[in-house]
């Protein structure tokens, strides 16, 4: 019998994209050694078939306050069952590479625990953990080169068959670059006008938003295509002094379509307008019709050889497609369980897709599948090794008809909602050697094409981080620098970054302003080595919107990292910057139950730069601060600012937290819970370290102990972080 050629399962589990773009590029990067790999989100695996499996890499993401990603909830469950075997993974190898922010507690968390658990099973590390890091110049890649060199090096030592020609040897990128994943066909527009004409207004548009993010190849939710909402800017306001360096404003928004329920602590993320100026320069760049209609597909996979084993008679035969004509050994295949010609694996992964196949053909197993392009080039062998069909799969749903995906957009339009052609942060993985090499075959200028190969190469790494990371070029930048490259659409749409949206945390309460959401933003702005000026794509858009122009912003709402506290529970909360927007919205959830029954004290540090320049939202808290407001002393509260920058030695909040030592113990001795939202750089970890000490010094205990405390906080849910970069 022929051996089977060694394979590395990738799992991973996202919940911005990231992890998703790492776990892809070690796919790549494996296949170009010549080893077999399969990538999967970890919610499409069916956990119980891991002992079966003989190498998996997981690539996790950490969110929130060292939480796991929706997706991966369902595995950890898993892992961590009562009756579990404590060598339920004896065999089976493993490595974690995981992507945090250190600005963070608890950088990395998911990583670590599930590389413990993982371990404490009974598999076995290939290599130890790699821990990608966003405050790096680089983001997770400065971590993720390194760790890779170390993984296929100890790879090959295992199993010299996961690399036939040494982990060294690597296939040239050409190779790779023939067959795009995606088809782009034009059709007239009267398909489009006809469903649009039956919708107006709001309608129309979520329509076109939805089509539009059901075709893109980025890596959306499928309850993401669609806003929960539409808003309406009625109010946009200058925080900070004009001229100051900063820019932060007060947004006021009114529900247009249907109002959503939404609760203090809540994230509100915006699908941001793009400059048209811009679309309209990339699609001339490109060479594009913007009037012209669209519908893009993944490139169908045909299949070529499947091995079964049928649930009524138990024979195991080969089916095989070939010329429409199917052989059969050992049993025969009446039509009921015939597979078609062609599997459209969009929006799943292959073999999630074959499990429903699986499913509907009365098939118990699949032992292997052998798979191609309809194009005929070679998609990869697919080896499942005689795992029970999931049921579970059956309720996942794979009719790639059920959303207007298949309904033509208008190319411009398709564009505008999906393609993030002029932001000032394009994602990382446009720039990898693959893509350089993409873009190398599609330069006609000789100069232009060995500067992308280069780039691509060893050598070239510090020069590319120069241009890109340290610049932050943008997609158009890029094109615009080599002039000659002339990429076909069908590569831009899967090599362009997806236009994602923006979370913000959500600064008012419904219960104060009734169909309203507010929101406390920073308009980004700042300047690169090389003096561009940069601003934020969102940031600066929502900036620029008037109350009178009546733009229809796109919105979706979810939970964050702050739940709202019951009135009875004390606060005490620490949000400098637009670290506040949250507790303005708390403030004044808690002032609105004041009303009706006496709540617990609040005690608030804020802090700034300077008391004339950014005081954000000053009247607001002097008002709840005084007259035995919620803010008040005479409350038990108070409320502390720290403006850094008015005294020669800079004040933060932890230095004002320290002045007010006993005020926080004693809180805390009431049964207070500690909020901190804000910059993720170094402010979560300086408000801990004096937390620390404050506990420390009020309870006479050492600061081991003081630690252990606050760690029972976190556990017992009452220590809360939400910090961003």
């Amino acid at each position: 019998m022929e051996e089977k050629p060694a394979k590395l399962l990738i799992l991973y589990a996202t919940q911005t994209g990231n992890a998703l773009d790492a776990a892809e590029r070690i796919g790549r990067e494996a296949e170009r050694r010549g080893c077999t790999t399969s990538v999967c989100s970890i919610d499409d695996f069916d956990a119980s078939s891991l002992p079966h499996e003989d190498t998996v890499i997981f690539v996790v993401s950490t969110t929130g306050q060292g939480d796991t990603p929706d997706s991966m909830k369902a595995f950890w469950k898993f892992l961590l069952r009562r009756n579990i075997s404590k060598n339920l993974l004896e065999g089976v190898h493993y490595a974690v590479f995981g992507l945090g922010d250190s600005g963070y507690q608890k950088y990395n968390f998911v990583a670590k625990k599930l590389d413990r658990r993982l371990s404490d099973l009974g598999a076995a590390a290939v290599v130890e953990r790699g821990l990608g890091d966003d405050q790096h110049p680089s983001g997770y890649e400065g971590a993720l080169d390194p760790w890779m060199s170390s993984l296929w090096n100890m790879l090959y030592q295992i199993n010299p068959k996961f690399f036939p020609n040494g982990p060294d040897f690597v296939i040239p990128d050409t190779t790779f670059i023939d067959q795009p994943k995606f088809q782009i066909t034009y059709h007239e527009a009267c398909k489009e006008d006809s469903q649009s004409s039956t919708a107006s207004g709001l309608a129309c548009v979520q329509m076109q938003i939805g089509r539009a993010r059901s075709m893109s190849p980025g890596k959306f939710s499928h309850d993401k295509n669609i806003p929960d909402c539409f808003l309406k800017m009625i109010k946009n306001q200058p925080l900070s002094r004009a001229g100051c360096g900063k820019d932060v404003r007060h947004f006021e928004f009114e529900f247009v379509s249907s109002k959503i329920e939404y609760g203090v602590g809540d994230v509100l993320e915006v699908l941001p307008g793009q400059d048209s100026a811009a679309v309209d320069a990339f699609i001339q760049r490109c060479n594009l019709d913007p009037e012209s209609f669209i519908i893009i597909l993944a490139i169908l996979v045909k299949v070529v050889v499947i091995i079964l084993c049928l649930l009524s008679e138990h024979k195991t035969f080969v089916a095989c497609r070939h010329s429409r004509v199917t052989k059969l050994l050992g049993n025969s295949l009446n039509s009921s369980n015939s597979f078609p010609d062609s599997l459209d694996f969009r929006g799943t992964t292959p073999m999630a897709y074959l499990w429903h196949l699986a499913s509907s053909c009365n098939v118990d197993k699949i032992l292997a599948l052998t798979a191609t392009y309809s194009t005929g080039n070679l998609l990869g062998v697919f080896h499942v090794c005689d795992y029970v069909h999931p049921r579970g799969m059956e309720s996942h749903h794979f009719d790639a008809e059920s959303n207007d995906s298949r309904v033509p957009l208008k190319l411009k339009t398709f564009v505008e909602l999906t393609m993030d052609v002029a932001s000032a942060s394009p994602r990382r993985y446009f720039f990898e050697a693959r893509i350089l090499y993409v873009m190398s075959f599609f330069a006609t200028a000789e100069h232009e094409k060995e500067r992308l190969q280069y780039f691509a190469s060893p050598e070239g790494r510090d020069d590319l981080y120069e241009y890109n990371q340290k610049e932050r070029r943008t997609v158009m930048e890029v094109l615009e620098d080599f002039p000659s490259v002339q990429m076909p659409f069908e590569w831009l749409v899967q090599l362009v970054p997806p236009l994602k949206t923006r979370a913000f945390s959500i600064s008012s309460s419904p219960s104060a302003h009734p169909n309203e959401v507010h929101l406390t933003v920073n308009v980004v702005l700042w300047t690169t080595p090389f003096k561009r000026k940069r601003t934020g794509l969102c940031s600066k858009w929502l900036a620029g919107l008037e109350r009178q122009e009546g733009v229809y912003i796109p919105a979706w709402f979810h939970k964050g990292s702050l739940p709202p506290p019951p009135p009875s529970v004390p606060l005490v909360l620490v949000g400098p910057g637009t670290g506040c927007a949250p507790f303005r919205g708390f403030v004044e959830e808690r002032a609105m139950q004041d009303v009706s029954c006496s709540a617990a004290p609040i005690m608030m540090f804020f802090g700034c730069r300077n008391e004339a320049n950014d005081f954000l939202y000053r009247d607001f808290w002097l008002s709840h601060a005084q007259n035995g407001g919620l803010l008040s002393i005479a409350r038990g509260g108070g409320f502390y600012v720290a403006f850094s920058r008015d005294q020669p030695q800079k004040v933060y909040v932890q230095h004002k937290m320290r002045e007010q030592s006993q005020t926080v113990w004693d809180l805390l001795l009431e049964g207070a819970s500690i909020y901190v939202a804000g910059s993720s750089t170094k402010m979560p970890s300086d408000v801990m370290s004096a937390l620390e000490e404050i506990i420390s010094k009020e309870a006479g205990v050492p600061r081991e102990t003081a630690v252990s405390q606050l760690r029972r906080l976190e556990k017992d849910g009452r220590y809360h972080v939400e910090a961003w970069s």
